[in-house]
C-alpha cells in the first residue's frame, strides 16, 4: 500500500456572507409520508427522485408537475430506494437494501441483486459501471447490464459514509464512527488497492465531491466543509451555523459549491477560496409536525440551472434560483450534419463567451452537460479544460469579448435513437450570471452495410456527421466500405475536408486532360491542384478513376493536414520494413506513422502499393484532417483570434493554447504555412504561448498551425484563416 497519514488541517478564514431574498418554490409530493431522500437530473430534462417509505421513484419537471413509479418488491431484501443517480445508459439507478434499482424513462423498473446491506452514494464511475457504498465497509459494482461485480471491503473502524470520484479517475470515500486518530479520508483505485489515506482529526465525516477547482471537497458531522488539494493539503471551513448538521454538497453550476444544512432548514454556498453564504428556506407546511431536522437533505443541479432538493420530514421537493449578476455568459451549442442511429462516437460542441458589456470573468466557470436519454456514454474535453463527467472547470480569466477554447462533448447514441435529440448545457461562475442553451440533431438511418462490430464504424460516422460523404447509396444508405477508393473521390473528400464543405471557387480551366469539365469531380480535382495537394501520374494526367494506394493516400492526407508540400521534420529512421529511406514517398509515411495516424498494415510493414478502401479512408480522413480519433494525450491546440487579414504588413497577435503539450521559452517554434511569418513568440506556460502573424501576401484560405518543441509537434489543421481582403 502507498499510503500516507495526514494529521495537519489548516483552518480556513471563516468568511461568511447572509443571502439576500432569493427565489425558492417547494412543491409537495403526492404520497403522504413518503419520505424523499435521493434526487438527480435526468436525462430527459426533469429531475428524479425516491421515495424511502413509499417505495416509489418521483419524476418532477422544471414546472412542478410530479409522476410517481411505484418500484416492486424485489426477490430478496427490500425495496427503499435510497439514493439515486443517472447511468450511463440513460436510466436512473439507484439503491435499495440488497439490491440495486434501475428505471428507464417509460418508468420501468428492474431491480439486480447486490451484497448484503443497504447501498448508498450511488454513482457512475469512471469505466462506465455503477458505483456504491455497501454499508457498512463494502464498495459494489454493478455494470450497465446488471452485472454484479463483488466490489471490495475496507478495512477500517467505522462506516464508509460518502464516495466520489476525483478528476484522475480514482475513488475517494469518507468514514463515519471511526477513532479521533483513525484515518477518516482515502483515495483508492478500482481494484480496492488504497492510494492514499488521510486524517482530518476528531471529524466525523460525511458527503464528499470533487468540487469546480479539482480539489475534493467534504461535510464533518461537527459543521465543517473540508478541501483536500491533489497535494494531500487539507483546509477546513467553518459552516456559521452550529449544529445544522450539513447533509450533501455538490459542485455547482456557478463556480461554487452548494451544501444542505438539514437541522437548520438552510442552504448553502462556499467558494473555492472559502467564502460562505447561506440561505434559508422557508418554514414548514402549516399543520407539519416537523420541528428539527426538517430541512433539506440530498441536492442536485437541475437541468434549468437552479439547484433542486429534497425535504424528507415536509415532504417537499425543493428549488432555489439564486440571484442572478447583471450581464451572462453566452454559450452555444452546435453539431455539424446529422447524426447516425446508434453511432459510437457523436460530437457535439460547446462554446463559452464573455459578453461585451461585461468585465473579464474571475474565479472558476463550470460548464455542466445535461445530455438527452438516447445516449449511452458522453466524455467531454477542450484544451485546458479540467473534464469530469458530465462537467467541465477552469478559473482562467477570459477577457471581454473573447471565447474559451471549445469543449467536445463524445455521446455514443443508443441502439433504439429517436430521429431528434436535444443535448442541454449551463455555464455558470466567473463572476457572470448562468447561462444555458439547447442543441438539436437529426438523427438519421446508418449505414446498412457497416455493421455494428466494424472496426472502421466511428470514422465512418465521423465522416457522415462532418457532411464529408452520404455515402454510395440512399435507400437503403450505404458506405461501400470495402470498396476502393479512386483519386477523383479521394479529391472531393480532401477539398470538403480542408475547406469545410463545397462552396468555393476554382480555375474553369481544367489542369488534367483526363479531367475535362464535364467531369462529375471537376470542381474538386480543380481545387486540389489549386491547394498544392493532387498527385500527378503523368504529364497533365491525373488518373481519376485509379484506385489510391497506401502510399499516394499518407502524401494527400499529409498536404492536406499541413498545406505544405512535404511534411516538417519526419524521422529518418525508417518505422517499416517495406518503406525504405529511398522510397518515393518515405517522408509522408514516416510522419504518419509518428503523429499516430497510422500504425501500418501489419508488423513493422506499412503495406504502400496496396489500394485504400473507403472503410481505412475514413480513418485517415479523421485522424489527420480533423485530429478525431487520435492516440490519447496526442497534442491538441486552440488559436485565437482564429482569423487574419491577406494584406502585406498585416501584423495579427495571437494566443496558442495547447493540451498536453509543453511549451519552453527558446525552444518552442510556430509556424503558420505559406506566406505568413510568425514571430515574437512568447511561452507564458507549458500550455499557452502569444505570437504575431505577419502577413506577406498570403492567399485567402485556410492555414494549419503548427507548434514544436523538441520532438513534440501540435497541429491545428486548417484552423487558422487568411480572411478575403476587405
Amino acid at each position: 500500500m502507498q499510503g500516507k497519514i495526514l494529521a495537519i488541517v489548516l483552518t480556513g478564514a471563516a468568511v461568511t456572507q447572509f443571502g439576500a431574498a432569493q427565489s425558492f418554490t417547494e412543491y409537495p409530493v403526492p404520497t403522504a409520508n413518503s419520505l424523499v431522500y435521493g434526487i438527480a437530473a435526468g436525462p430527459d430534462g426533469a429531475l428524479w427522485f425516491t421515495e424511502v417509505n413509499a417505495n416509489k421513484i418521483g419524476r418532477i419537471t422544471t414546472g412542478g408537475a410530479v409522476t410517481e413509479f411505484t418500484v416492486p418488491p424485489p426477490k430478496l431484501g427490500s425495496a427503499s430506494p435510497g439514493a439515486i443517480t443517472r447511468g450511463p445508459d440513460g436510466a436512473m439507478w439507484f439503491g435499495e437494501v440488497t439490491n440495486v434499482g434501475r428505471i428507464d424513462m417509460a418508468g420501468t423498473v428492474t431491480d439486480f441483486q447486490a451484497d448484503p446491506g443497504s447501498t448508498g452514494w450511488i454513482q457512475t464511475g469512471p469505466d462506465g459501471a455503477l458505483w456504491y457504498i455497501e454499508f457498512p465497509n463494502h464498495v459494489g459494482r454493478t455494470d450497465t447490464s446488471g452485472n454484479h461485480t463483488t466490489g471490495f471491503s475496507i478495512d477500517l473502524d467505522g462506516y464508509i459514509q460518502g464516495l466520489a470520484f476525483g478528476q484522475d479517475g480514482t475513488m475517494w470515500v469518507t468514514v463515519w464512527g471511526s477513532p479521533p486518530d483513525f484515518t477518516n479520508l482515502r483515495r483508492v483505485a478500482l481494484t480496492g488497492a488504497i492510494i492514499a489515506e488521510f486524517t482530518v482529526p476528531n471529524e466525523e465525516l460525511l458527503a464528499i465531491t470533487l468540487g469546480p477547482d479539482g480539489a475534493m471537497w467534504f461535510l464533518t458531522l461537527l459543521g465543517h466543509i473540508g478541501r483536500i488539494s491533489g497535494n494531500g493539503a487539507i483546509t477546513v471551513f467553518p459552516i456559521p451555523t452550529p449544529n445544522s448538521h450539513p447533509s450533501d454538497i455538490i459542485s455547482g453550476p456557478d463556480g461554487a459549491l452548494w451544501f444542505t444544512e438539514q437541522y437548520a432548514n438552510k442552504i448553502g454556498r462556499i467558494t473555492t477560496d472559502g467564502v460562505i453564504t447561506e440561505y434559508t428556506l422557508p418554514a414548514p407546511p402549516a399543520g407539519s409536525s416537523c420541528t428539527s431536522n426538517f430541512g433539506p437533505s440530498r441536492i442536485t443541479v437541475g437541468p434549468d440551472g437552479a439547484l433542486w432538493f429534497t425535504e424528507p420530514c415536509a415532504n417537499q421537493i425543493g428549488r432555489f434560483a439564486p440571484a442572478a449578476q447583471s450581464v451572462s455568459w453566452t454559450v452555444t451549442g452546435s453539431h455539424v450534419g446529422n447524426f447516425s442511429a446508434a453511432q459510437p462516437t457523436a460530437l457535439f460542441t460547446i462554446t463559452v463567451t464573455n459578453p461585451v458589456g461585461s468585465g473579464p470573468s474571475s474565479g472558476p466557470v463550470t460548464v455542466t452537460e445535461f445530455p438527452p436519454a438516447n445516449v449511452t456514454s458522453v466524455a467531454m474535453s477542450g484544451v485546458n479544460w479540467q473534464c469530469s463527467g458530465t462537467m467541465c472547470t477552469r478559473s482562467d480569466a477570459l477577457p471581454v469579448g473573447s471565447s474559451y477554447p471549445p469543449i467536445t462533448v463524445a455521446v455514443t447514441l443508443a441502439s433504439d435513437s429517436s430521429t431528434q435529440m436535444s443535448n442541454q448545457v449551463s455555464v455558470g461562475g466567473g463572476g457572470l450570471s448562468q447561462a444555458s442553451a439547447t442543441d438539436v440533431a437529426t438523427i438519421v438511418p446508418a449505414f446498412a452495410d457497416v455493421a455494428p462490430t466494424d472496426s472502421f464504424l466511428p470514422a465512418i460516422d465521423l465522416l457522415r456527421e462532418s457532411t464529408i460523404t452520404s455515402g454510395c447509396g440512399a435507400n437503403p444508405p450505404l458506405y461501400c466500405g470495402d470498396s476502393p477508393i479512386t483519386q477523383a473521390e479521394m479529391a472531393v473528400f480532401v477539398v470538403r475536408s480542408v475547406l469545410g464543405g463545397d462552396n468555393f471557387t476554382f480555375s474553369s480551366t481544367p489542369f488534367f486532360t483526363d479531367v475535362p469539365a464535364t467531369h462529375p469531380f471537376f470542381k474538386w480535382v480543380q481545387k486540389e491542384q489549386e491547394l498544392g495537394i493532387a498527385l500527378t501520374c503523368g504529364a497533365n494526367q491525373f488518373c481519376p478513376e485509379t484506385p489510391v494506394t497506401r502510399g499516394q493516400m499518407s502524401v494527400v492526407i499529409l498536404r492536406g493536414r499541413y498545406g505544405t508540400p512535404l511534411p516538417p521534420n519526419p524521422p529518418q529512421t525508417p518505422f517499416f520494413t517495406d518503406v525504405g529511406s529511398n522510397h518515393p514517398y518515405f517522408p509522408w509515411i514516416q510522419k504518419m506513422r509518428q503523429i499516430g495516424i497510422t500504425v501500418g498494415c501489419g508488423t513493422a510493414l506499412y503495406c504502400p502499393d496496396d489500394p485504400v478502401t473507403r472503410g481505412q479512408m475514413a480513418v485517415f480522413i479523421m485522424r489527420g484532417m480533423f485530429n478525431l480519433l487520435l492516440p490519447a494525450g496526442t497534442p491538441q491546440l486552440y488559436v485565437s483570434p482564429q482569423a487574419t487579414n491577406p494584406a502585406s504588413g498585416t501584423v495579427t497577435s495571437i494566443t496558442i493554447q495547447g493540451q498536453n503539450t509543453n511549451f519552453v521559452q527558446g525552444v518552442t517554434s510556430v509556424s503558420a504555412g505559406p506566406g505568413m511569418a510568425v514571430s515574437n513568440v512568447a511561452v507564458q506556460n507549458a500550455t499557452t504561448l502569444t505570437a504575431q502573424i505577419v502577413s506577406s501576401g498570403a492567399t485567402p484560405g485556410p492555414r494549419s498551425i503548427v507548434v514544436t518543441t523538441g520532438s513534440e509537434e501540435a497541429t491545428l489543421p486548417n484552423g487558422f484563416m487568411v480572411s478575403s481582403a476587405q
